[in-house]
């Protein structure tokens, strides 16, 4: 649901589609993951934006590793009938 020129800011960098989507070529890289206090904004351009705090477990190799949470927001439009996720940014949440 990634549009072709979606955008991610992430703490690893800042990443394109093609970018984005090559981290998953080995399989997932979350075991589970938990969304909360999602809060939708409307805006003016027929956009919508999407906040939300997650708690997920990562894998990596395969290998589970400890509970994190994020914050997370994105940008969504509707694009010829789809709505497709055009910007995205995630921050670790602290402590």
């Amino acid at each position: 649901m990634l549009s072709d020129d979606f955008v991610g800011v992430y703490s690893t960098g800042i990443w394109n589609k093609s970018q984005h989507c090559k981290q998953l070529e080995a399989g997932p890289v979350v075991a589970k993951y938990e969304l909360q206090n999602p809060i939708i904004q409307s805006r003016p351009d027929g956009s919508v934006m999407l906040i939300y705090s997650a708690t997920y477990t990562p894998l990596k190799n395969g290998e589970i590793e400890a509970e994190r949470k994020m914050y997370v927001s994105s940008l969504w439009e509707n694009r010829g009938g789809r709505w497709l996720n055009v910007f995205s940014q995630d921050t670790p949440q602290s402590g």
